[in-house]
């Protein structure tokens, strides 16, 4: 009720954002049932077109309000729990021997851009930007101290083994940011995104080496940002620092400025580098992985169901 004025208990689901992403279709790219990538289920399993992209209008329906709200409320709840948790810690004591931190995988694209209503086909900031919110009474930076660079997930286990004086076995893939923490001189370089949408068989089994290879990678280098789409053939530059929004596609002019052609060909070269270096490690299901944890709840008092079955996930 905070967030909506209606008084009855709301709800939303994944055929109801359908919908909402259908009318979006129908009024702003004229598809209809059976077109390719219409609707949500069409653009997870069937891709994005570049007029999605480039035909978005970033403005909301009327029918989107409630699930917007509704998300902001989702949001609220996870804040609460959050704050029950802390209090918790704080209840017993142990606040203050804790390394506190925030942060997720995704974000969601709602109204903003073609890809709507969805998380995993393409690299918009609505998507790719996350919270990092770190609390430690031994931290080595000071409270409210906030770092203008942009970062990514495979940064967090480094950054941690750093701050634990935990050694490091092998490349985890990301930077330490013990040196930004402490004030010295750091400069991440590149920050590299990778969708994990369509889910196209024809895609992922195109490359033996990686099943992503095919889909939207962005890298992000300073103010610049490339997007780059083989599946579709898709390429979108922006200039951060004067189009946060992601709305002014550079490559869509007749020609680019000396700075943004620069620009371009380094972010690319970039980006076939990272493609050509990456080796993610394979998917697999470890059932000894799920007996084991169920074993731990178990004999904490937390878990009293079945033992899960040998080779199912």
């Amino acid at each position: 009720m905070r967030y909506t004025a209606d008084k009855s208990v709301l709800r939303i689901d994944d055929n109801q954002i359908d919908r909402l992403v259908k009318q979006r279709h129908q009024l702003v790219l004229g598809l209809k049932e059976g077109d390719r990538g219409f609707g949500l289920h069409g653009m997870i399993t069937q891709g994005i077109t570049a007029d999605h992209l480039s035909k978005a209008k970033g403005r909301q329906f009327p029918a989107e309000r409630i699930a917007g709200s509704l998300y902001n409320a989702e949001v609220a709840t996870v804040d609460e729990a959050i704050a029950q948790l802390l209090l918790g810690l704080e209840e017993q004591g142990i606040l203050e021997d804790c390394l506190i931190i925030l942060t997720g995988d995704h974000g969601e694209t709602f109204w903003e851009h073609g890809d709507s209503w969805n998380h995993g086909l393409w690299l918009y900031k609505t998507t790719t930007r996350l919270p990092w919110i770190m609390n430690w009474p031994d931290a080595p930076w000071q409270p409210g101290s906030r770092i203008d660079q942009p970062s990514s997930t495979v940064d967090l286990v480094p950054t941690l083994c750093g701050l634990l004086n935990v050694p490091v076995g092998g490349d985890l893939g990301g930077e330490d940011w013990g040196p930004a923490f402490r004030g010295e001189a750091f400069q991440r370089g590149p920050v590299y995104s990778v969708a994990t949408q369509p889910i196209l068989p024809a895609l992922e089994n195109k490359s033996p080496k990686w099943a992503n290879a095919e889909k939207p990678h962005a890298v992000r280098l300073g103010p610049w940002k490339l997007i780059d789409s083989k599946y579709n053939s898709v390429q979108q530059l922006f200039h951060l620092g004067r189009d946060p929004g992601e709305k002014n596609n550079l490559l869509a002019a007749k020609e680019l400025d000396q700075e943004a052609s620069g620009a371009h060909v380094q972010l690319l070269g970039l980006l076939n580098a990272f493609r050509a270096s990456a080796k993610p490690l394979p998917s697999v299901f470890d059932p000894t992985q799920a007996q084991e944890v169920a074993a731990r709840l178990g004999a904490m008092g937390y878990a009293h169901g079945t033992e899960p079955d040998e080779g199912k996930d």
